[in-house]
């Protein structure tokens, strides 16, 4: 097994990934629209050099409290159907993890999940952000339909969760997040 980071995807290789079924994302009826932004993937290849697996990776900056930090947002993880359950997409999220963390030099991983997936994520370590989170575009805020999960990069960062509940909820601006004040510090 391989793996490599890439800046773009041919078409062949988007073909291979996401081309064998219909809406293997499960999203397709919440009638998404995904920014335009910079981003990596990190291919992931079976002995054979056959594309089994594919995590995309953009950096985001979102707003916790008064705080702006710098964050790496996961998206299109997806394994071919005969590769599945052979560690090739935990292979590449830790290559995602390792270049979030090394290269962009964030403070967490972000990512939203699908109930169905949660279970994965935990074993791999992720923690679900336990406060609402809003979305908001061109001023109007609505809550995330999906759950969100978060990695820490770093010891001395803080976490994502707030300390008060009597606080307003998080609010995730043109795709940035929170709580509303500066959260307790993870040890």
């Amino acid at each position: 097994m391989t793996a490599r980071l890439v800046e773009g995807l041919s078409e062949q290789e988007r073909q291979q990934l996401f081309g064998w079924g219909t809406n293997i994302f499960g999203t397709e009826g919440f009638n998404l629209q995904w920014r335009k932004k910079k981003s990596w993937h990190i291919l992931v290849y079976d002995v054979a050099s056959q594309l089994v697996s594919h995590v995309g990776v953009a950096g985001e900056t979102v707003s916790v409290g008064q705080r702006v930090i710098h964050v790496g947002g996961i998206g299109g993880v997806v394994t071919i159907p005969s590769a599945q359950n052979k560690g090739y997409a935990r292979t590449a999220l830790q290559q995602a993890k390792s270049f979030m963390c090394d290269r962009l030099g964030v403070e967490f991983g972000m990512l939203f999940c699908l109930d169905r997936l949660v279970p994965f994520y935990q074993r791999l370590g992720w923690q679900r952000v336990q406060d609402s989170v809003y979305i908001s575009e061109v001023g109007l805020a609505a809550r995330a339909r999906f759950r969100l999960y978060r990695t820490t990069c770093r010891q001395d960062t803080f976490a994502l969760e707030c300390d008060d509940s009597s606080l307003p909820k998080p609010n995730l601006a043109n795709g940035n997040g929170g709580c509303a004040k500066p959260a307790v510090v993870s040890n």
